[in-house]
């Protein structure tokens, strides 16, 4: 009005939030006060805006929070969530713009606020159907990722556990675990033939390693006399199981007996030797004190066929 009694042109007015003034009242002209224009010429005007006071939510209950900022004209925007586990679930964590602040009515307002959230327990050395139930009474889900077998836990006991226990988590967090399998109990082969040994241990699941013979008379050929690893262990499907396997020794060569009658002991025994027998020196009867040893006699007889790297013995005494 006043302007318009002084023949001066109003222009579009700009807003401003000082928070010092009442609503709509003039914090700005230009030109300013005092300065002679023209008729009709053009003023421009900076007004207090309308404005709120954004009020302080931290600490309080979402539905709380959305209350007080509609109650203030603010308008609240989609929450996101976070995990710190000091605060009950719901709680405002942050807000933004912080508590305080003046802005315009309907300004969006963000808030962060305390997850729903559990804690991972230890599932790990649990059978696994009790496991299930701690997690079911957890708010957890869960993924059986499948079965291993260590050797160490009775089949059926959960091995390991991702996440881990102790962790706090969003509740239906999928806990991945991997349980014992039963494995196989490795079979008492000793004695037993060797086809009949190895079709056996494939059919429990296990498979065949190495198969080695050693020469024996012990065991009849081709009977088991040794297995690795040892029976009555519990292993993994698929491990090897290896074999010793009895083998019939060659029959040995005969040879022919020489003759070392009337030899010296050292010549008797060189003999022997290069035919492949090995001497056996005994003395019989009395030996002349000062006469050199000969042999006097010889078991088996010479020309006695007998199997080579056998004893043949020697007797010796004194030449009449």
């Amino acid at each position: 009005a006043m302007l318009q009694d002084n023949q001066l042109v109003l222009q579009p007015v700009r807003e401003e939030i000082t928070g010092n003034r009442s609503i709509g009242t003039v914090l700005h002209q230009n030109p300013s006060a005092g300065t002679r224009v023209r008729p009709n010429s053009k003023v421009y005007l900076v007004i207090e805006a309308q404005s709120v006071i954004i009020p302080g939510v931290v600490g309080q209950h979402i539905n709380q929070a959305r209350a007080m900022l509609q109650d203030n004209q603010l308008v609240l925007q989609p929450v996101r969530e976070e995990i710190t586990g000091s605060r009950p679930v719901g709680a405002v964590l942050r807000q933004n713009p912080p508590a305080g602040t003046r802005v315009p009515p309907h300004r969006p307002v963000h808030l962060v606020i305390e997850a729903d959230s559990v804690v991972i327990p230890k599932i790990q050395g649990l059978n696994i159907h009790q496991a299930q139930q701690i997690l079911q009474q957890r708010r957890l889900t869960w993924r059986h990722a499948g079965e291993t077998f260590t050797g160490k836990y009775p089949p059926g006991t959960i091995i390991n556990q991702d996440p881990g226990h102790g962790m706090r988590v969003r509740s239906g967090t999928q806990v991945t675990f991997s349980v014992e399998t039963q494995g196989v109990i490795v079979p008492d082969v000793h004695n037993w033939a060797q086809n009949q040994a190895q079709n056996h241990i494939i059919n429990l699941g296990l498979r065949i390693g190495s198969v080695n013979y050693q020469e024996t008379t012990r065991y009849a050929a081709g009977r088991v006399i040794g297995q690795s690893p040892e029976p009555g262990r519990r292993v993994a499907r698929g491990t090897s199981v290896h074999l010793r396997i009895a083998k019939v020794p060659p029959k040995p060569r005969d040879c022919i007996v020489p003759r070392v009658r009337d030899l010296s002991i050292p010549q008797a025994e060189a003999t022997l030797r290069s035919h492949g027998y090995r001497p056996i020196v005994r003395q019989v009867g009395r030996q002349r004190p000062g006469t050199p040893l000969f042999v006097t006699g010889q078991h088996p007889e010479a020309n006695t066929r007998l199997p080579c790297g056998s004893e043949v013995l020697v007797y010796y005494g004194t030449i009449q």
